[in-house]
């Protein structure tokens, strides 16, 4: 059993003024020497994804994930609009020479020209910055639509898109994702919850992992267990921190082999169980019953 003070401790978040900074100085980098790139006309969307931007950070986090999309280029899933729709849409679009992987050279430019180390990831750039900064992850992308409807206003009017990011992988494999759904999702199951505490939830699901379970080599992303916990009913979450916790751990334990392959990804779009060999965006079905059941086990264990 955990004690309620340590689940209290756990729930807190960590520290923000160094990520805070630290993205604000990468920020100012990009903006003030984009211009003078062969990409200073097309508009970029600069902005934070994982726990620092949706607040479920702790003390292990020692790094930031910082987005940086064109947005003046797109891919786009047209397959949900109507046959008239995707006329309109085909006639007013048409193809871009440019994509991410000129984005991540440009920016790979920008940064060595301040002589900040960096590293190639498979889909980010990762920067190694002074002490009085976080590392950072750079993640160049495009946006990406996912159209309901269209008119020919619709390189202007959001409402007739989802929108995501479309990561260009080493391989050339394009990866989506929908950080910014994500972050919404997330704020508002915060805001729905009694207690309003499901931030603090994730962030002792992290601490369990960082603090029992990683010593056991279960090293598991953070995006997946915000992920996982996103998927628990409303009516588990109490105003005590302790029951929610318990009512988390047991909700979770007491699904079947067909339950945990529903499970969705935070952004409501995306699945969180599929093949990981295949696909490093998904969750394998066996490593996410052995992390509940690690922590199941771990928690309800009697001292």
């Amino acid at each position: 059993m955990i004690s309620d003070d340590q689940l209290k401790t756990w729930s807190n978040t960590g520290a923000l003024e160094k990520s805070e900074r630290t993205y604000s100085h990468i920020q100012n980098i990009i903006t003030n020497n984009y211009d003078k790139s062969e990409l200073d006309n097309k508009k970029l969307d600069i902005f934070l994804q994982g726990s620092y931007a949706n607040h479920t950070n702790i003390r292990e986090n020692s790094d930031i994930d910082v987005v940086v999309m064109l947005k003046d280029v797109w891919h786009a899933d047209i397959s949900k609009l109507s046959y008239f729709d995707k006329e309109v849409y085909n006639n007013n679009t048409g193809q871009s020479s440019i994509g991410a992987v000129d984005l991540k050279n440009t920016l790979k430019t920008i940064f060595l020209n301040k002589s900040i180390p960096i590293k190639e990831g498979n889909k980010c750039l990762k920067l190694t910055l002074p002490d009085h900064y976080l590392n950072v992850d750079i993640v160049p992308c495009i946006e990406y639509r996912v159209y309901k409807k269209c008119s020919k206003d619709y390189p202007h009017n959001p409402n007739n898109f989802i929108e995501g990011i479309c990561i260009t992988d080493l391989s050339g494999n394009k990866v989506i994702n929908y950080p910014k759904l994500h972050k919404q999702n997330g704020g508002e199951k915060n805001q729905d919850v009694i207690g309003k505490n499901y931030k603090q939830i994730v962030r002792i699901f992290k601490n369990v992992n960082y603090k029992i379970l990683e010593p056991q080599n279960q090293n598991v992303p953070s995006y997946f267990i915000e992920c996982l916990l996103s998927n628990v009913p409303d009516s588990n979450f109490k105003s005590d921190l302790t029951t929610t916790f318990y009512n988390c751990i047991t909700w979770l334990h007491d699904l079947d082999s067909k339950d945990i392959s529903n499970l969705k990804s935070q952004n409501g779009i995306t699945q969180l169980i599929g093949n990981s060999y295949k696909d490093s965006t998904v969750w394998d079905a066996e490593d996410c019953k052995n992390f509940i059941n690690n922590i199941y086990n771990q928690v309800t264990k009697k001292v």
